[in-house]
Parts: structure tokens; C-alpha cells; sequence
């Protein structure tokens, strides 16, 4: 799996071994630390690597230390899945979340049907706002909206719907409440779910106006250059962008920039990747996503050939 990383792109290295009744993860091969607060500790790796092993294998069972047991998770000392100090971890969401997508691709081989496409809510994009209003009064507020989740083997994946993380977004009554912003869209994303004989999740865009104080805004941004990628012929979903719709400027993936009061901010979240040749879907699952805005008339003629 390729992450946008900071500098440069990162490289997450999975190969699965099962022998007796040991299953052994391997991250060899997988980028080193970098100097950027998105490192994770290997507790994290190991409790983000059996996390999608259980969902897969042994979804009903008991949760508890003798499940994980057989277990063995490894990732090369010094890499960004096994971080030693003083690496910073602070934003380790942002790669360790991607380890399910890395964990499915490699287990599709062994157990196809039960494994989702890489979804495009993992890592979660988030958004963090900070001022003072008219009053003087101060504000903070992160923006807890989702991507779409991978399709399913017999089924679309969840629009707007976080995975392996399980946060949700408060309601945006409440964000205009507590902040001097003002939510001006919030809707599926179209054509943001990769195409597929299952259709993944779908992001969704959000259109922001900031009030009439200057905001800080930080960002914690994946999926812009590598988006989550299908299974079995499936196409990729769409990536995270974010923009002012008002002016032209450049905003950080990850990182701080102040918006000036009256700047219109559009977020664009990522779709989840497909599972199948999209050729394979039933038409009238077809015409139903046509009829229901999720594709546009081009996408079904010249991806799905409606």
C-alpha cells in the first residue's frame, strides 16, 4: 500500500505467513521513520494489525487474550511501524489505520469472500478549526466526517462510514453552534465510490464558510495522491481534495494555514475502492446508483456500459 506520506510517499510492506497454528504478520520492506509526527509504536502496529484478522477470521467469537494469542505481528525496529523514540507519533492514525487495507490484500489471496476493498475513510480526514469569534470568545472544533468504507464481496460498501476507527461526525447544528462557521453543503460525494461489480462506500462533500474573524485551520490529510485501491478488477475510489471555493491558494495536506473571514472551504472525502469487474454488476443496481445521483451518466456508460 503507498501512503502520500510528507516529503516523499511511504511504502507499507504486509506479507502473511500461516504455519501450525501460528499466523505471522511481516512488514518487511516497509518505509523507515520519518522526522513527521505520523510514525507508529509497535503496540499500535500489533493492535491495528489482529484488529482486521479478527473481523475476517473470527468475527463472533470472544475478544480476549487467548483469541490473539496465535497472533505474532513484526515490523522492522526503526521503521515507521516500529518507531523508536524519540520518533514523534502524535498523528499515527494516519498510517497505522491503513494496516486493515494492507491485512485484506494480502488475506484476498487465501480467503477472498471474506475480505473488503481498501476503504477510503482509512486514515480519517480530519479538519481542526481554532479562533476567536466577534465576542472574543474562543472556539475549537474538529471536524470528525468520513470517507466511504471498501465494497464488500456481496455487497456496496458504507458511504461515509469510518473504518477501523469508529468515530462520527456531531451534528452540524451543533459545529455552527460552538463555532462561527457556517455549513453550507453536506452531501454524498458523486462518483467518489469506486467503480466495481460491488460498488465502494461514498465520500462526501462539505462546503464551509468562515465567520468574520480569521480561523486556524490544521489538517491531517491522506488519500489526496495514492486514493484506496480495489480488489479482483475493481477500480480505485476517488481521493481526498480539499480547496477554497472563493480564492486561489494552496492548502496544506497535513499541516496549519489561517483562513482570511468570509473564505469558503470545500472538503472532498474519499470513496471506498470496488470489488469485481464493474461489467459484472446487475444493470438495475445500475440505474438505481444513476437514479439515485451516486454515478453520473458518464461513469455508467463508460465504466459500468449502461
Amino acid at each position: 500500500i503507498m501512503l502520500d506520506g510528507y516529503e516523499e510517499p511511504l511504502k507499507l510492506v504486509c506479507a502473511i505467513t500461516v504455519e501450525g497454528d501460528e499466523m505471522l504478520v511481516d512488514y518487511a520492506g516497509t518505509s523507515p521513520a520519518v522526522k513527521r509526527g505520523i510514525n507508529c509504536v509497535e503496540h499500535y502496529t500489533w493492535a491495528y494489525s489482529t484488529y482486521p484478522i479478527k473481523c475476517v477470521l473470527d468475527p463472533t467469537g470472544p475478544r480476549n487474550e487467548g483469541c490473539f494469542r496465535p497472533i505474532r505481528v513484526v515490523a522492522p525496529p526503526g521503521s515507521i511501524l516500529n518507531a523508536t523514540f524519540p520518533a514523534p507519533c502524535s498523528g499515527r492514525h494516519l498510517v497505522g489505520h491503513v494496516l486493515s487495507a494492507n491485512i485484506f490484500t494480502a488475506l484476498s489471496e487465501a480467503v477472498p469472500d471474506l475480505v473488503i476493498a481498501d476503504s477510503g475513510s482509512a486514515p480519517g480526514f480530519r479538519t481542526i478549526y481554532s479562533g476567536q469569534d466577534e465576542t472574543g470568545e474562543r472556539f475549537h472544533f474538529i471536524l470528525f466526517a468520513n470517507g466511504g468504507m471498501g465494497a464488500r464481496p456481496n455487497s456496496d460498501g458504507l458511504a461515509c462510514t469510518q473504518y477501523p476507527s469508529n468515530t462520527a461526525a456531531a451534528s452540524i447544528e451543533v459545529m455552527e453552534t460552538l463555532t462561527p462557521m457556517t455549513v453550507w453543503r453536506k452531501q454524498l460525494y458523486q462518483d467518489s465510490g469506486g467503480a466495481g461489480e460491488w460498488r465502494g462506500g461514498d465520500g462526501q462533500e462539505i462546503v464551509i464558510e468562515m465567520g468574520r474573524t480569521p480561523v486556524h485551520l490544521s489538517v491531517m490529510a491522506e488519500r489526496v495522491l495514492h486514493p484506496a485501491q480495489g480488489l479482483f478488477e475493481g477500480r480505485s475510489g476517488a481521493p481526498v481534495t480539499l480547496n477554497l471555493v472563493n480564492r486561489e491558494t494552496d492548502l496544506p495536506r497535513k499541516g496549519r494555514t489561517i483562513l482570511e473571514p468570509g473564505d469558503v472551504l470545500r472538503l472532498r472525502y474519499a470513496g471506498g475502492g470496488g470489488y469485481g469487474d464493474p461489467k459484472r454488476r446487475a444493470r438495475e443496481l445500475v440505474s438505481a446508483d444513476l437514479r439515485d445521483g451516486l454515478i453520473s451518466e458518464d461513469v455508467a456508460r463508460d465504466v459500468y456500459g449502461l
